[in-house]
């Protein structure tokens, strides 16, 4: 959409050029022909790109900017939410991290000490039988 709009501001300063070409008859459109052929002949030529470009027969510059500054303004929104989720992945990918860690913390406990929390369990039961 940017590239219409773009276009079309290249073709406004030949547009006038088109558009007296085309008001005038006779001898004085001929004439007025010649001596700006090459301006003519660009508008046209843009003009005719346009045309394909928003698939009408009719020029809606106005359209298109507003349509620009729609997609433009969705753009904004978009990139907003994307830096957002950005964010948030960031944070679950450090939880994910933290988690893996004490996971390893964990088995490496596990792996030196493998029967620790039994056998403190035990001296306690043991502790408590002679005692009562």
């Amino acid at each position: 959409m940017s590239n219409i709009v773009d276009i079309y501001q290249a073709y406004k300063p030949y547009a006038e050029y088109l558009k007296k070409y085309e008001s005038l008859s006779g001898r004085q459109k001929q004439s007025y022909y010649d001596k700006n052929a090459d301006k003519i002949e660009t508008a046209l030529s843009y003009r005719t790109g346009l045309k394909n470009m928003s698939g009408t027969d009719k020029l809606l510059p106005k359209t298109w900017k507003k349509e620009l500054e729609g997609l433009k303004a969705e753009s904004a929104r978009i990139r907003q939410d994307l830096a957002e989720n950005d964010a948030i992945l960031g944070e679950l990918a450090e939880i994910v991290d933290k988690t893996a860690m004490v996971q390893r913390y964990k088995t490496k406990q596990n792996e030196i000490l493998p029967n620790f929390g039994e056998k403190k369990s035990a001296k306690k039961e043991r502790g408590n039988y002679g005692r009562e």
